[in-house]
């Protein structure tokens, strides 16, 4: 019926509307596509939410870590996708799905910055060796225990310790 023809295109709406706003990152998904983060912007974000602590050192390790998920085909293809990502529902950074983040340092947060301009321009060495995993391990823990033993520690700074796996599957 007409009724239940009307009722049906009001879902598919509805779920679209839905699929739409939970698609973008939790910081541009009000305000549409137009503002989405750009890829210098998701990593100094990265960078400074992940390290920022650990200065210049630990923030140019994370953002070459993003840099080469972006590089091996068992992750997305961009540096926000990779920032945004979820595997089994669950967000590679948890601060990607909160509203309230506490405000940025405005030192620290030039800082990163300029660190994702050198690392973008290719102006800095990537001390992690191909890392695409980062922790803070606390009491032995790893966070990546789905890839026990395919995984290998190639830095650590300060509580951080970064991974890679034992095979880099490039894209292409």
């Amino acid at each position: 019926t007409i009724k239940e023809n009307i009722m049906n295109l009001r879902k598919l709406a509805l779920l679209a509307f839905l699929a739409a706003l939970f698609a973008f990152p939790a910081e541009a998904q009000f305000y549409g596509n137009i503002n989405q983060p750009t890829q210098h912007t998701c990593l100094s974000d990265v960078m400074y939410r992940e390290a920022g602590i650990l200065r210049d050192k630990g923030m140019r390790a994370v953002g070459h870590a993003v840099i080469n998920r972006t590089k091996d085909r068992r992750f997305p293809n961009t540096i926000c996708e990779v920032v945004y990502h979820k595997l089994n529902g669950m967000p590679q950074f948890q601060w990607t799905v909160f509203r309230n983040l506490p405000p940025k340092d405005p030192a620290m947060y030039a800082q990163a910055k300029n660190i994702a301009t050198e690392i973008l321009n290719n102006d800095s060495t990537d001390a992690t060796k191909n890392a695409v995993f980062f922790t803070i391990v606390t009491d032995g823990w790893f966070g990546g225990a789905i890839y026990k033993g395919d995984i290998i520690l190639t830095l650590t700074i300060g509580p951080k310790r970064f991974y890679k796996f034992k095979s880099f599957l490039t894209k292409g």
